[in-house]
């Protein structure tokens, strides 16, 4: 394995690259996407190469002897082992939302709803369909058991 600087549009990403062969054709796999290089290097990317450096140099048996003998050697360094996502937030709809009012649909749809009777939020299942075509096509079965599923 080996780590590898890939450009993207005038970013840099750090990649973790494992190197196989297939039918003696060598082929590269991504391991890992690290992020983009210039944010790696402003958030402590030497402390974590410091660490991997420390626990290759011990080559301990148990994993988590090792990880214990690296924080007792460098207080600074995190178990990423137990990290847990707390929340996930979604701000993909954002620009949508600008465009939706900007174009004031919310007022367009209130008229519509008077003139029917309809007995739900119109405007916010609209917008919920339309922002759900928009961000990841599907039917809209499926927009109405993703939403009941949050």
């Amino acid at each position: 394995m080996f780590v590898k600087v890939t450009k993207v549009k005038g970013n840099q990403y750090l990649q973790i690259i494992k190197g196989y062969r297939e039918s003696g054709i060598v082929r590269q796999k991504v391991v890992a996407n690290l992020g983009r290089l210039d944010l790696l290097e402003h958030s402590g990317l030497e402390k974590v190469v410091e660490g991997l450096n420390i626990l290759i140099k011990k080559k301990e048996p148990d994993n988590k002897q090792s990880m214990f003998i690296a924080n007792a050697q460098n207080k600074n360094l995190k178990d990423i082992s137990t990290m847990e996502e707390l929340e996930r937030v979604n701000y993909g709809y954002i620009a949508y939302k600008k465009l939706w009012n900007s174009f004031e649909l919310d007022r367009i749809l209130g008229e519509l709803k008077l003139q029917k009777d309809i007995e739900f939020d119109f405007k916010k299942v609209t917008f919920s369909m339309v922002v759900n075509r928009l961000l990841e096509p599907s039917s809209k079965l499926c927009c109405l058991k993703q939403k009941t599923n949050m």
